[in-house]
């Protein structure tokens, strides 16, 4: 049961939230992603929507890779990188990928 319910709960976030026409509940909606670590779900939502066209998206979809990426999103990660024009978001997708690197699922 307790397994389901959070399934229901990340489809709830990822139907309801991700797409979103409001930056700002998009973001959140991400941050509430990156509390699933391990499930590729998640993680493919994530990596889906590393190219949003807003700052905040980007940032919370980097912390939340950072969380629940593994080494299969790590190419993903540094091209966002090395296309991002701004330096925090450089460094949180940097940091995401060091962290995703030592993760293998």
């Amino acid at each position: 049961l307790h397994s389901t319910s959070r399934r229901q709960r990340q489809m709830c976030i990822r139907d309801r939230f991700t797409d979103d026409a409001d930056s700002e509940v998009r973001a959140a909606a991400f941050e509430a992603l990156g509390e699933f670590p391990g499930d590729e779900y998640a993680l493919e939502i994530c990596q889906n929507t590393i190219r949003d066209n807003d700052t905040a998206v980007r940032l919370a979809v980097a912390k939340a890779l950072k969380k629940i990426g593994n080494d299969h999103v790590v190419e993903a990660l540094r091209h966002q990188m090395l296309h991002e024009t701004d330096e925090a978001l450089k460094k949180a997708f940097e940091d995401a990928m060091d962290a995703c690197r030592e993760r293998r699922f």
